[in-house]
């Protein structure tokens, strides 16, 4: 898609992804609520690059080190981070939290 320069966080009370279109060149966000979504539990996979076939395309030569891609069950999430320490704090998280999903998914429950 378009390239859109995003402000991107994530919510542990609503265990989601959320991104919203940054307004201006002040880089201050638009007031309002988020425009679209991921949930943790959709999130299968957190990869380094330009690896995504949209990423491919689309990705600028050379910043290949401050990109990844949250791709999910729906949707592929394509970013570019400011520096390389942003795009590992970033990957290192989601990673965890997919891991612990995962963990989750493949634990029996404890019923009593």
């Amino acid at each position: 898609g378009k390239k859109t320069k995003r402000f991107v966080y994530a919510d542990f009370t609503s265990q989601s992804l959320y991104w919203e279109p940054v307004a201006g060149k002040d880089g201050q966000v638009r007031a309002g609520k988020p425009t679209a979504r991921i949930a943790f539990a959709d999130i299968l996979d957190v990869v380094r690059g330009h690896t995504t076939v949209a990423f491919k395309k689309s990705g600028k030569r050379g910043r290949e080190f401050v990109a990844f891609s949250v791709v999910a069950v729906f949707c592929t999430l394509d970013l570019e981070a400011d520096d390389e320490a942003i795009r590992e704090a970033w990957f290192s998280a989601l990673s965890f939290v997919v891991r612990e999903i995962e963990t989750l998914a493949a634990t029996p429950s404890q019923q009593q």
